[in-house]
């Protein structure tokens, strides 16, 4: 079953009368995407150590490159902080409902001290790990742990037993000190391209902490089987390293401790398969799988109620294993265990009866979004989670309820699709939280008889992953941005500020944006080639839609300003459709058809020609008028590299930079006479002594007064340069803020230098560059910015200063000190006159008698509001 947008709205001009209705798309067409785009040419998959090298790639850079720019804290986040991206990983601190822990499977690992109102990120700019579980201490409640990888992901949805993944992590990491430190508990991870020494810790699916009669133990679910840890040393407890299960599971609950092994990737069986238990009071596991149970079930979860009556059993088991990565058709069973007896009884009945009001039956899009909960104070209530979330009020024999999922709208109380966790906060039964593609939401409502309502708690959980970002060019003055985001359609900001929410401007999964005409026109995309177009007042403009689909996930679409025509790429197409006064041509037409069947990747357009280049290493120039097409043949591109951007001087046409995002292949390829040369200038950004250099994704260029500079953005965040060469000495950009998140995609208005930056992970980021001032301090905060600098000393003992940018005077500016479990210890209150700098002093008689610790602050100004970690130590 192919996911498709389920709203029509390309043909009317109604938009704003309509709550927009939509779909993702399936994850293994992510997969494939990805795969083409970033994987090594010779194998076609990206390495399983993709992530593990990058990290170590980006120690060596920064260490060995000092940066010539400016501290860069004026690189700073924009949102959207009102949209989250995929979440996986949810829990709360047992001592207080309203502190959350919480982790973006690509943005790092969050804190909330007040139920998910807000949030503080925990990590540093510089640490990014693919979160996929977290969970707490039962001895030293200041204690957390985080798994991290994810074995089906959005991104990467393929992972063989081989691991071909780049959805694997880097491991456990551990925090002693309530997540404002993590470090790496695991082995190190060793693995090659191929191969599986060590893989385990590249996918944890779940992790239980459980105290013995010893000590604490925490237990990691990991690829292959499930392993313990006892403070120093690892080792396997349940699973085959010569024979790995895809798939396994774990949860503690009362003075137990109940295990899942799933089946290998292949579906083969290894030597230990099924259910197992295993009493915390002494003795070793036992295996208690039921007869009848699933002979090959893939994915398996489990959830236990709070007594420990009852075990629930989810699992998914495809219906063709040779097409698991093709189809998602699943077969799925539920089981009740009641440990009193022994005894086991087989719910999947229940599970087959059940239907979203769309009247689609139960979707986990094979394995990837399944959760299952058991309400605290009843055992026969029961929540499974898929792209929906069911309620069953007698323990899945007939009783079943919609709580929230599909029909999905935006901003109306709807439940984000695809739901990955599903946790009830300590002694509150009446509240429930999803983990979901589209972050954290919570309803009051656990037990509606008629479908609930879900409130968003994504407020500052910048966890976004975009695919594009684009601004107005045109108009120096505009702080319009529009980006388009995996999973959550496509969304704009005017002011580009932090904390002032974004609104959303349609689309499955966000693709491709652009601004042309003066900021009149906008258009947008989603996967496989749906376009639409909006005016400057964001309503939806009348639009023949394409002549057809596009086999690319993302599908590239331009603007010719000369023209005055979108431009659509579709397969080895161009097609070219005529725009003015607000109106199109009545249909699109054939503009120019590449002599090969490539897929065309990127677009560059100016005054009537397209560069375009494809995944298959091949660079054309297009006529958009003539039809004409001619190949760069002098390009020395690799075959099979997969062309991801091209940057065509907007001052000299002879100059055009080629970025090649594959692993493996060098990354940056320029010319400065046309074609008739060409010299690869990655410099610093390609391979290095280990072998191994970043996937670089984008390049720009900055052009002022006859003046350049370039940007990069790669798999490791963004770098800049103000010349190119074989020996590129790239400089990181924005360490403190930005970090080394992946950077997908930049757009640059070279009139005043105005940069945003597209992360996977962490959300949109602005900053203002200019050409030819690599080493001056070119980068103060704009005027129209709120920006609150990182607390000085950081750690403090005594005392730290807060400076808090503001953008004009007026209105009351708070700054206030919470504790780890969210109690305000202090508040301090301006009245700023005018704009510019505003200091707070947290003096010794503030923190000095505070013990040693983590404290959260929070600054307050008008309707804008940001948080941020402050460590205190003896």
């Amino acid at each position: 079953m192919k996911l498709v947008l389920v709203f029509v709205l390309i043909a009317t001009a109604t938009a704003q009368q309509t709550t927009p209705q939509w779909k993702e798309a399936h994850p293994y067409e992510r997969w494939q995407w990805d795969c083409r785009r970033l994987g090594n040419p010779q194998t076609g998959r990206v390495p399983p150590d993709a992530a593990i090298r990058d990290a170590a790639f980006a120690r060596r850079l920064l260490a060995a490159t000092p940066s010539k720019m400016a501290p860069l804290t004026t690189v700073q986040p924009i949102g959207p902080t009102n949209v989250a991206g995929r979440t996986r990983a949810l829990a709360f601190d047992r001592r207080s409902a309203q502190v959350i822990m919480t982790g973006g499977v690509t943005g790092g690992i969050w804190r909330s001290i007040d139920g998910g109102s807000t949030w503080v990120r925990m990590t540093p700019p510089t640490l990014v790990p693919a979160v996929s579980c977290i969970v707490q201490s039962v001895q030293n409640p200041d204690t957390w742990y985080a798994g991290t990888g994810e074995g089906l992901s959005t991104t990467e949805r393929r992972t063989s037993t081989l691991l071909r993944t780049i959805g694997t992590g880097t491991g456990i990491y551990r925090s002693t000190d309530n997540g404002a430190h993590w470090h790496s508990i695991s082995p190190p991870i060793t693995g090659q391209p191929n191969a599986l020494p060590t893989q385990a810790w590249q996918i944890v699916w779940r992790l239980a902490v459980a105290a013995h009669d010893t000590g604490e133990l925490l237990y990691a679910a990991c690829y292959g089987g499930i392993y313990a840890w006892d403070g120093a040393r690892w080792h396997l407890e349940l699973g085959d390293t010569a024979s790995p299960a895809f798939c396994t599971e774990i949860i503690a609950v009362g003075d137990r401790l109940y295990a899942a092994i799933g089946v290998r990737d292949d579906g083969t069986v290894p030597s230990q398969y099924g259910i197992f238990v295993r009493s915390l009071r002494g003795g070793g596991w036992r295996q208690i799988t039921p007869a009848g149970f699933p002979p090959a079930a893939r994915r398996i979860v489990l959830a236990a109620s709070a007594d420990g009556s009852a075990l629930y059993v989810f699992t998914q088991t495809p219906r063709s294993w040779s097409a698991r990565y093709s189809s998602f058709a699943s077969q799925h069973t539920l089981w009740l265990y009641q440990p009193a007896t022994d005894s086991w009884v087989d719910r999947s009945a229940w599970l087959n009866g059940l239907k979203n009001p769309q009247q689609s039956p139960l979707e986990t899009l094979g394995g990837y979004c399944m959760a299952l909960a058991v309400h605290p104070q009843n055992p026969n209530v029961v929540y499974v989670g898929s792209t929906d979330v069911f309620l069953s009020l007698d323990g899945c024999v007939a009783s079943a309820i919609h709580l929230g999922g599909y029909p999905y709208r935006v901003e109306s109380g709807s439940l984000h699709p695809d739901v990955h966790a599903l946790v009830f906060p300590p002694n509150s039964p009446g509240q429930l939280y999803a983990a979901t593609d589209g972050g954290i939401y919570r309803t009051t409502m656990p037990l509606a008889t008629n479908g609930a309502w879900w409130e968003a708690l994504n407020d500052g959980l910048t966890t976004t992953q975009a695919y594009h970002v684009a601004l107005n060019r045109a108009v120096p003055a505009s702080r319009f941005v529009i980006a388009g985001f995996q999973d959550n359609s496509n969304w704009y900001t005017s002011s580009a500020t932090y904390g002032e929410p974004w609104s959303f401007a349609y689309g499955g999964d966000g693709c491709r944006v652009l601004v042309a005409e003066q900021g009149k026109l906008i258009v947008a995309s989603s996967q496989f080639g749906s376009v639409y177009a909006l005016d400057e007042r964001i309503n939806l403009l009348s639009m023949p839609s394409p002549p057809r689909s596009g086999s690319a996930f993302v599908t590239e679409v331009a603007y010719d300003e000369s023209l005055h025509a979108v431009i659509l790429a579709l397969d080895n197409a161009l097609y070219r459709l005529g725009y003015a006064n607000g109106s199109f041509d009545p249909a699109w037409m054939q503009a120019a058809v590449i002599p090969r069947p490539d897929l065309i990747t990127t677009l560059a357009v100016r005054d009537g020609i397209a560069l375009a280049g494809t995944a298959d290493g091949r660079l054309y120039r297009c006529n958009l008028t003539t039809g004409q097409v001619e190949q760069f043949t002098a390009a020395p591109i690799p075959a099979d590299a997969f062309i991801a951007a091209i940057d065509w001087d907007e001052a000299d046409p002879r100059r055009i930079i080629v970025t090649i995002s594959n692993y493996t292949l060098p990354s940056i390829l320029a010319t400065w006479d046309g074609g008739a040369t060409w010299q690869w200038v990655g410099g610093s950004l390609d391979e290095d002594s280990s072998g191994w250099g970043p996937s670089v994704r984008v390049v720009h260029s900055i052009v002022q007064n006859g003046k350049r500079l370039y940007v990069a953005g790669t798999s490791i965040g963004a770098f800049v340069a103000d010349s190119l060469s074989a020996q590129t000495a790239w400089q990181p950009l924005g360490l403190t803020t930005l970090g080394v998140l992946p950077v997908e995609a930049i757009d640059v208005r070279s009139s005043d230098g105005l940069t945003v930056l597209g992360t996977h992970g962490g959300g949109i980021f602005l900053c203002t560059l200019r050409a030819g001032e690599l080493g001056a301090d070119s980068q103060q905060p704009s005027p129209s910015d709120f920006l609150v600098e990182s607390p000085i000393p950081t750690p403090t003992t005594d005392y730290a200063l807060i400076r808090v940018h503001l953008p004009h005077g007026g209105g009351a500016l708070l700054l206030e000190l919470y504790d780890a479990l969210g109690r305000k210890l202090s508040e301090q209150r301006q009245q700023p006159s005018q704009a510019g700098v505003v200091p707070f002093l947290l003096a010794p008689t503030d923190l000095g008698e505070l013990p040693a610790g983590t404290y959260i602050y929070r600054v307050l100004w008008e309707n804008r509001k940001a948080s941020g970690v402050l460590i205190k130590v003896r």
